[in-house]
């Protein structure tokens, strides 16, 4: 897998995934006459990042920008390390290419034994306040400082 394959997402993703770690990249402007980092330079870096853990994709990725005593200006992004499951696998019995979800074999018939599920943990996971972005909770009782989020 080449380092550019590796997907950014600013948020979650609807298929099963295994957490891997948080990863940041910083990128710097060089001089006062260097040019800004961009939001591009910032994702390569932490698909290389990424690439190190082994990761096919980087989730809740967030973009702050600052300055150091040692730069200039200065991009951070900040994710998560995933390794995102494919949608579908080989049937046990036949081999055929079939959905995971799926609870018969459209090729051979065999009923399947139910997916095994992912650990809570594993499964969401939000950089963010955990009154914000609780994917299992309806968005008509997440709340911010006691105000309904809509």
């Amino acid at each position: 897998m080449k380092i550019t394959d590796i997907a950014i997402y600013a948020s979650g993703i609807d298929q099963p995934y295994r957490q891997l770690s948080e990863v940041t990249a910083k990128v710097s402007k060089a001089s006062l006459f260097s040019k800004s980092p961009t939001i591009e330079d910032a994702n390569f870096k932490l698909q290389e990042e990424a690439s190190k853990l082994g990761a096919n994709a980087v989730i809740y990725v967030t973009y702050s920008r600052g300055m150091t005593l040692m730069s200039y200006e200065v991009l951070t992004a900040r994710g998560i390390a995933v390794i995102a499951e494919l949608d579908e696998i080989a049937c046990p019995y036949c081999a055929e290419t079939i959905k995971r979800a799926a609870k018969k074999c459209k090729h051979c018939g065999e009923v399947l034994a139910p997916p095994t599920p992912v650990a809570a943990s594993q499964t969401h996971f939000s950089l963010a306040p955990s009154n914000l972005t609780k994917p299992d909770v309806p968005a008509s009782e997440r709340t911010l400082s006691g105000t309904e989020v809509k």
